[in-house]
Parts: C-alpha cells; structure tokens; sequence
C-alpha cells in the first residue's frame, strides 16, 4: 500500500494471499471476510482498471469486482480506462463499469494516472484487465488498509 496525497492506493500484485486448501476452511475464511469488512464498512474504494484490447478477459474482470462490490457491501466504484482497443473493449466495459473513459494509444501508466483522476474515492485499487478478483483479494485488501 502506498500513500499518494492522503489516498492509499493498492497495486492488484501488492494484495497476496495463500489460498486455503479445504472446503471447511473455505466457509470460516468467508466468515472472516465479513467479519474483516465489518471494521472496514466506511471505506470507499475506487477500482481502476487500464486496459487495451481485453475484449475477451474485461468482462469477467469487470463482474468478479461488481459482485464484490454487492456481495460485500463495499462502498466502490469502477473506472476503466480504455487505452486505445481496436476491439469492443470499450463496449463491453460500459455494461458494467460506472466510469468509462477513451484515450489514444498510451502507455498503461497514463491510462491508470486518468482512472486515478477521476476516482471519487479514498481508495485506489489498480487491477489489469485480464484479472478476476477473489474473496482473498478482497480480505487482503481490507487487512491491510
């Protein structure tokens, strides 16, 4: 977790967690979840997703955060930032995404820098676009915020 202006911003690579092998230890890390989410309520995360050319990967990535985001209760938004596709990347985020933005072709550092600008929350969670959330991301996330 970095500090950047009185926001904190978490990097999807920074948030690892071992996974937990049986389906008993399963149903008490769900638990745990919760119950982490509980302390954390008053959060506002801020999902920033750059990508270019993920028509195939965006909308799995885009529906493992919106369940997230219901299933948890976590006060969150999700901004993608399309890096110039030449596919229907764009399109396909606009399903699901609350902030859509265009851009020429730029580096993937300019496409998170936009996503970050116009985050509205206190939170910033990087994600690429091939990515899908799990619950251990998210309580990793909340533990170490």
């Amino acid at each position: 977790m970095f500090l950047v202006n009185s926001i904190a911003v978490i990097a999807y690579g920074l948030c690892w967690c071992f996974g937990i092998g049986s389906a008993q230890g399963t149903s008490l890390f769900r638990v745990n979840i919760i119950q982490g989410l509980e302390r954390n309520m008053s959060v506002k995360i801020s999902f920033v997703i750059p990508a270019y050319n993920e028509s195939q990967f965006i909308e799995a990535c885009l529906l493992s955060i919106r369940s997230r985001i219901e299933r948890l209760g976590i006060k969150g938004e999700i901004i993608v930032v399309d890096n110039g596709s030449s596919d229907n990347t764009a399109a396909l985020a606009q399903k699901y995404a609350d902030q859509v933005y265009s851009i020429s072709r730029n580096t993937v550092s300019c496409a998170r820098n936009l996503g970050a600008k116009k985050a509205n929350n206190e939170l910033l969670a990087f994600v690429d676009g091939d990515v899908e959330l799990t619950d251990r991301w998210m309580a990793c996330l909340m533990a170490h915020y």
